[in-house]
């Protein structure tokens, strides 16, 4: 046995695990050692990021716990499906906050492999059973297989989801729509208020948090028939012609933002008038590219548009 000793005169120290091993306060004899404490397994967020507060961390827990291979064998994954994975990191951060955010499905993913597998190499075990993409003498699989690494994009392509849905949403809005729509069941528990080391606010749910956008958007966004109340021709070379769906008439206004989020100067954009349902303005003056047009009528309503600019 080997022991280690660390004093702080101002600060508090922490010891983790490391592969099999773990700081103990007993020997592997068993005897308890005076004077030292155990180990714990938080603060094991990483410092690559995860813990900035700019960024929505994502931990990990199982999503489902076998796949069947392309030797028709079936692959489990033992720990149990919905619970936290041991691979996941702990908060919370070293200034104590929550960390992670939320947690993502890492755990048993079955995600389009980037690179060419052999079917007959070292990794067949792990190719998922079914359709393929073959280009010549290289095939590209779904591969089955368990890390951190898969709860991220799952999460940000979940964000993606609801940036569809919300163009407007800015990083604190989407943080606190996903956060305050997680799901909680046994392997959670009751999540508290400021958030739990291990599940951060809850579980990730889409459905749950989209809804709340659209409930959200519901009282000024007007829908004609499951669909948008303005038609746009897009994409727009020099004049964007809007088409009201409810034929209301009156005068429209717009605010315009490029992909980054920032407002476009509105004298760029002319408002030439409406006949009939039809309103028209000139936006000769934006250069080529996307946009976000956030359009209000007189009576209070507003839509949001995405819009093509080409030259």
């Amino acid at each position: 046995d080997i022991s280690v000793s660390i004093t702080s005169r101002n600060n508090e120290v922490h010891g983790w695990c490391a592969q099999n091993a773990f700081f103990s306060n007993k020997t592997t004899k068993g005897f308890t050692m005076s004077g030292y404490l155990t180990g714990d397994t938080q603060y094991t967020i990483g410092e690559l990021g995860g813990t900035s507060k700019s960024i929505i961390t994502a931990g990990a827990h199982v999503a489902q716990t076998k796949f069947r291979n392309i030797l028709g064998q079936d692959v489990f994954f033992s720990a149990d499906s919905g619970q936290v994975t041991p691979f996941s990191s702990f908060g919370p951060t070293s200034d104590g906050r929550t960390k992670p955010d939320i947690s993502s499905p890492a755990s048993l993913i079955c995600p389009a492999n980037s690179f060419s597998v052999d079917p007959n190499g070292n990794e067949r075990a792990n190719l998922v059973q079914g359709t393929a993409y073959t280009q010549g003498n290289r095939t590209w699989y779904w591969f089955g297989f368990e890390v951190t690494s898969l709860a991220s994009p799952f999460l940000a392509s979940c964000i993606a989801l609801l940036l569809e849905a919300d163009p407007m949403l800015a990083f604190q809005q989407v943080k606190s729509v996903l956060t305050t729509n997680t799901t909680t069941d046994a392997f959670t528990g009751v999540i508290p208020a400021s958030g739990h080391y291990q599940w951060g606010f809850g579980k990730l749910n889409l459905y749950k948090a989209i809804s709340s956008i659209k409930t959200l958007t519901s009282n000024s966004e007007e829908f004609t028939s499951g669909m948008k109340r303005f038609w746009h021709n897009n994409p727009v070379e020099n004049q964007l012609v809007l088409f009201d769906k409810l034929g209301k008439g009156g005068k429209l206004t717009l605010q315009i933002f490029n992909m980054y989020g920032e407002e476009i100067e509105i004298n760029k954009v002319k408002y030439l008038g409406y006949e009939g349902d039809f309103h028209h303005f000139d936006i000769g003056n934006l250069i080529a590219g996307q946009y976000f047009v956030r359009i209000f009528t007189e009576d209070g309503i507003s839509s949001t548009i995405k819009l093509i600019v080409v030259n």
